[in-house]
């Protein structure tokens, strides 16, 4: 279960990756942007209303730290029950010792750091003037020092920008001052604009293996390291586990799915009105997504 607590594409960062497009205020002036009572009858209508799912996450459309109220947050879901909560940051905001205290109640946190070096994080996030690398580092080994849940560091590699070795290099020298449990390696797939950002699988699993050793565990994730031409060749049977696992990790639209396989718009068609033969496919706001749960 998602939970969204900030403007959309009010953000800290403006990366060239994000699937929601541009920033449309950049800022590091944190903000009031919670209705408690509003947000707590919200949370408990969806819970009662919805499959039991397995945690509930703090993510959205902007930065959620950006939010004074994010403590709040996470004290009322806590309140109303007890899964898991995880939250999803760009860890841009973590210098500062009051929103590093606001999260410390959360379960895991995913923050992102997408490089270790100044030109590489400029050109990837494209930053607030007002944050830099070191800034962010030094909040996220401040973060490590103060939580004691579980600390997934995502990383998403952009093609030809922080994919390289010595990208990788600089990163394995800093993430053991950070202490994550596991860092996830990700790459631009759910916008067919975006597809050409990501790296070839190679380079991948190159920046996977520099980065053994630094940390207890190293993930790939995504839907497939293979080029779209790959993909094409494949029966519907194999094509059809592709898109339940991408579905039931996050919405995607038609285009998105499309894009992903490279199926012919009739056949991917056709294989949607399959799986929704099994499982319970939701389409909203232009998003597929596969709810918890069988197809009666």
């Amino acid at each position: 279960m998602g939970v969204d607590i900030v403007p959309r594409k009010v953000c800290t960062f403006d990366c060239v990756y994000c699937q929601l497009g541009k920033t449309s205020l950049k800022t590091i002036r944190r903000f009031r942007s919670l209705d408690r009572r509003r947000f707590e009858r919200a949370l408990v209508a969806a819970l009662a209303r919805s499959p039991k799912p397995e945690c509930v996450t703090i993510a959205g459309s902007g930065e959620p730290t950006l939010s004074r109220d994010i403590g709040t947050c996470i004290r009322i879901i806590k309140k109303h029950t007890r899964l898991p909560v995880v939250l999803i940051t760009n860890a841009s905001l973590f210098y500062r010792s009051e929103a590093v205290e606001q999260v410390t109640e959360a379960d895991s946190i995913i923050p992102s750091l997408d490089a270790a070096s100044e030109r590489a994080f400029r050109r990837v996030n494209r930053p607030h003037k007002g944050i830099g690398l070191d800034a962010v580092i030094k909040g996220l080994i401040e973060l490590r020092r103060r939580f004691s849940g579980k600390i997934f560091l995502e990383v998403m590699l952009v093609k030809g920008v922080n994919d390289s070795v010595r990208d990788a290099e600089r990163l394995a020298a800093v993430i053991p001052r950070i202490r994550p449990d596991k860092v996830q390696l990700t790459f631009p797939e759910r916008s067919p604009r975006r597809r050409e950002l990501s790296p070839s699988p190679l380079a991948v699993r190159r920046f996977a293996g520099v980065l053994k050793g630094t940390v207890p565990r190293v993930e790939i994730v995504g839907l497939s390291l293979h080029p779209r031409k790959e993909i094409r060749s494949r029966r519907d049977e194999d094509a059809a586990p592709q898109i339940i696992s991408l579905l039931k990790r996050r919405p995607a639209t038609f285009e998105d799915l499309e894009e992903a396989t490279g199926l012919p718009v009739a056949r991917l068609a056709r294989l949607l009105r399959d799986i929704s033969k099994k499982y319970i496919l939701e389409r909203r706001s232009g998003y597929f997504r596969i709810i918890p749960g069988r197809a009666t």
